[in-house]
């Protein structure tokens, strides 16, 4: 049974400069030397980071801090041990989702009107959910090929979800095991951060 959680989260604004501070202290040494000096940035990063680490001590029955995570070469977060997260961030809205089985990847994109392309956004983040799935680089995106909820990367076949979070997101999730159950929850800022 593959179940996945996906939580999100919209941000309004950056973070308060101290409590940004205070989020990077807990990154690993490394992870910090990446981040972008942009205060949105950061704010999402840290968000999407929080969110994970709830979602993955739901999933272990531990408290995970992100001190534990580690990142791999293509920058893909994850924890030695627990089960496949990921995370994706458009505007203020900020995503995690995590599956019970096998590797995911998640992808959102916020519309910039009614009439944006919503083909074009639909192909966009389901070829951009498979290269994070599969651990891949951007590079790699024009070899995905998508043809509706199934997808082909690396000669494995892959499933393609369409979650509805909000009328102006365009959201992928793709994972390597069919999704048996999907749980949708809306996790505000403060109690993201406060875990």
């Amino acid at each position: 049974m593959n179940q996945v959680i996906l939580a999100y989260s919209q941000l309004r604004g950056a973070l308060p400069a101290a409590q940004r501070q205070q989020l990077r202290a807990q990154l690993p040494y490394a992870r910090r030397l990446r981040l972008s000096l942009d205060a949105a940035h950061q704010s999402q990063t840290y968000l999407g980071l929080a969110l994970a680490c709830r979602l993955l001590g739901a999933a272990t029955g531990q408290q995970v801090e992100p001190l534990q995570l580690r990142f791999t070469r293509t920058g893909k977060p994850c924890m030695i041990g627990g089960p496949d997260f990921s995370i994706a961030h458009a505007g203020g809205w900020v995503l995690c989702a995590l599956a019970a089985d096998g590797s995911v990847g998640i992808d959102v994109e916020e519309r910039a009107s009614a009439r944006s392309n919503e083909a074009a956004l639909a192909l966009w983040t389901a070829r951009e959910a498979t290269v994070k799935a599969a651990g891949a680089t951007l590079a790699e995106l024009p070899q995905v090929q998508v043809r509706g909820r199934r997808i082909g990367f690396r000669d494995r076949r892959w499933y393609c979800r369409t979650p509805r979070l909000a009328p102006c997101l365009v959201v992928r999730l793709v994972t390597e095991r069919p999704v048996t159950r999907l749980l949708v929850r809306a996790v505000s800022v403060e109690a993201a951060l406060a875990a």
